[in-house]
């Protein structure tokens, strides 16, 4: 597919045109090597395998929203949904380093991820150990179905993703249980 020929990272309230999508290989290798940050805290870190979650990322960092935002693209790993477990585990531990030493608040803006996670009690532990919130797309979706399971009763919801999301039926069945119909 065609994607955004350039890689923004999301810092403070300032957008950094980092490198073309077709010159990088590792975001990790970029982020070390060629971005220098003035702010090193940041109110929440955001990670993803792409560049999908980045417009939230923005939105949450423009000014006058009062939140510093760091959004992490690791195109190492890019799709997620075709990867091992071992490699899902591998990339939540490595975005778990990089945001422990930005934030306590790290988010996993990835369904996949945030999928395989429910089922890698190893990596929930060493966040404890790192002093790192960490938020899934499940946890994120479990405190809106708390708020908002009202609105869902009988409604038919659409859950798109990659094959390994939507095949494991977590979010089906939290929907389901918060009075989506089938």
């Amino acid at each position: 597919g065609c994607i955004d020929p350039l890689f923004r990272v999301f810092v403070a309230r300032v957008i950094l045109d980092v490198v073309s999508f077709f010159d990088a290989v590792f975001l990790d290798v970029i982020f070390f090597d060629v971005v220098h940050f003035d702010v090193v805290h940041f109110d929440v870190v955001f990670c993803d395998p792409c560049i999908g979650g980045s417009t939230v990322a923005a939105d949450l960092a423009r000014p006058g929203a009062g939140l510093r935002a760091f959004f992490l693209a690791d195109y190492a790993v890019n799709p997620l949904g075709t990867r091992s477990d071992d490699e899902v585990r591998a990339a939540l531990n490595r975005w778990l380093d990089i945001a422990a030493h930005r934030s306590r608040h790290m988010i996993v803006a990835c369904n996949t991820a945030s999928v395989r996670l429910e089922d890698s009690r190893d990596v929930r532990r060493r966040a404890v150990e790192l002093d790192v919130q960490l938020h899934s797309m499940v946890d994120l979706l479990d405190l809106l179905l708390a708020r908002r399971s009202a609105e869902l009763s009988g409604r038919r919801v659409c859950v798109m993703g990659t094959e390994y999301t939507v095949g494991r039926s977590l979010y089906r069945n939290r929907l389901l249980g918060a009075g989506a119909s089938e």
